[in-house]
């Protein structure tokens, strides 16, 4: 039977090791283990990284032989098969071949206790994979993964080692991810009591597959209210100081993740988390910039926090880090101006001595609906200031405006 395609992507036949994985599975399923320990060798030389070759496993229903040989197998040659596994299911047409109950059954039975925790570390890595087809999430769910993946973090240290630790959280906020119902039985599970007690636990980036964990969580009201009780605001800003960008970039998207309602911006305030931010707006690093935005838009939201940051944070600054980035980022950039502008009679001089008018007046006119929007919004803010209409209207902002007017685009309206 041939094997389930998720885009009716065909291997490439003319790859010269095509005919070579094809033999190698044929003698996998042989049942010889000389013959078995021989395939397994030859296949761990092959470049699995290759998606033609990831592929080709897939077309020669080497998926099946390898689950079959991990669950029959003990020792090295379960090792060796999970391995393997591991090496193909990057590819999206091999998770969606994951995609019944029998298959991902597997994985979930691996994860024991009792298991070498090599297997379990490659297991949860596979589960992470096979996460990212929304099928897949929910069976893993109906077959039990959310509390199996748990019962390692609820161990914890030192019964279950650091590197474990951290794959186990990475498949879980994979299972999350777009779920409420996952992120509910996280919480529900006392989930937000284990990884905040593994924070306290783990130093620098260790921390970084719990705050994946915890970001996604973060959607459920319930989990996302005790986060804000346990102190999950001020975890965050300590972790905003930290060297590695990528610990930045988490701690950075968990705050922006935690609303931005009163209570949100004030716990935010009260932690100190204003000057780290304002630094990692200006970061070498894309995706810790895109991060801070995203936690900026949520602190400006509230009006004390809008004055407070145009005290700390040249209007300027906010101008570069707009017009070098993308839509996601310009997004959040105008809406933190817009913020400034709606709620803080200085910023809006801030804004017009910097030339905000300007870029704003260029961004509504552009392509993209949401920027125009933004940007539009913005630069209402502005002209609510008397002494900035003027200038608005010498910069041809009135004909601009009028032009929008015959869009069909409700937010600009």
């Amino acid at each position: 039977m041939a094997p389930k395609r998720l885009l009716a992507e065909e291997p490439d036949k003319s790859n010269p090791i095509y005919t070579s994985i094809h033999k190698l599975f044929s003698v996998l399923r042989g049942g010889n283990q000389t013959g078995i320990i021989f395939a397994l060798c030859q296949l761990e030389e092959i470049d699995l990284a290759d998606p033609r070759n990831q592929l080709t496993v897939l077309d020669a229903g080497g998926v099946d032989v390898l689950l079959l040989l991990m669950k029959e197998s003990k020792g090295k040659l379960r090792l060796a098969a999970a391995q393997i596994l591991l090496g193909v299911v990057k590819h999206p047409e091999v998770q969606f071949g994951m995609t019944t109950i029998d298959k991902l059954t597997v994985l979930l039975d691996a994860l024991e206790p009792d298991c070498a925790n090599d297997i379990l570390e490659i297991c949860t890595q596979i589960i992470e994979y096979c996460a990212a087809m929304s099928n897949n999430r929910y069976i893993l769910r109906q077959l039990g993964g959310v509390p199996k993946l748990m019962m390692f973090l609820e161990k914890g240290l030192p019964d279950v080692s650091i590197r474990l630790l951290g794959h186990v959280a990475f498949a879980l906020a994979a299972l999350c991810r777009n779920d409420r119902k996952v992120q509910g039985e996280v919480q529900q599970l006392g989930g937000l009591e284990m990884v905040m007690k593994l924070l306290h636990k783990l130093g620098g980036t260790d921390a970084i597959p719990i705050w994946s964990v915890i970001r996604e969580c973060l959607l459920d009201e319930a989990f996302r209210t005790k986060f804000r009780l346990e102190g999950g605001v001020l975890a965050a800003v300590e972790h905003l100081h930290s060297p590695s960008p990528k610990l930045q970039s988490v701690a950075a998207a968990a705050i922006a993740q935690n609303g931005d309602d009163v209570e949100a911006c004030t716990l935010l305030h009260n932690a100190k988390g204003l000057d780290p931010l304002i630094t990692l707006i200006t970061s070498d690093d894309a995706s810790v910039v895109k991060a801070a935005a995203a936690a900026l838009r949520c602190y400006s939201a509230c009006s004390s926090n809008a004055h407070h940051l145009v005290q700390k944070s040249p209007v300027e600054t906010l101008l570069t880090v707009l017009q070098a980035g993308g839509p996601e980022l310009k997004v959040n950039i105008l809406r933190i101006l817009h913020n400034i502008a709606g709620q803080v009679e200085r910023g809006r001089f801030a804004m017009k001595d910097a030339g905000a008018v300007e870029v704003l007046l260029q961004l509504s006119q552009g392509t993209n609906q949401e920027v125009c929007a933004e940007a539009v919004g913005a630069l209402g803010e502005c002209a609510l200031e008397e002494a900035v209409r003027p200038h608005v209207h010498r910069l041809g902002g009135l004909k601009t405006l009028f032009s929008l007017l015959r869009t069909n685009n409700p937010q600009i309206l």
